[in-house]
């Protein structure tokens, strides 16, 4: 949850073109609005921690994949981590000022 900008972000774990996604949306008088998918192709997204000074976002999936991905267009991403079995939860944290 990013309650500066009101948006909620979160991992899809279902069938594609929707599962297995990374996803974002405004929250809007108790409903979710301007939807949008950040990343696809997951092998069944489960973790997330969010970078909110870096603008980025960290994924992991039961495929043992640990992703980075730019929380701005175009959205960029790239594998940063992987081959040590499934991953499940994550968490960042970041340098303290």
């Amino acid at each position: 949850w990013d309650g500066d900008e009101d948006t909620l972000y979160w991992t899809d774990r279902g069938a594609p073109p929707h599962g297995n996604t990374l996803n974002r949306a405004r929250i809007r008088d108790g409903r979710a609005v301007e939807h949008q998918i950040l990343l696809a192709g997951l092998t069944e997204g489960i973790g997330l921690a969010r970078d909110p000074a870096g603008r980025r976002a960290f994924v992991s999936d039961l495929g043992g994949h640990l992703r980075v991905v730019s929380l701005d267009p175009p959205y960029p991403s790239r594998i940063i981590f992987q081959g040590q079995g499934p991953l499940t939860g994550i968490a960042y944290l970041g340098a303290s000022h």
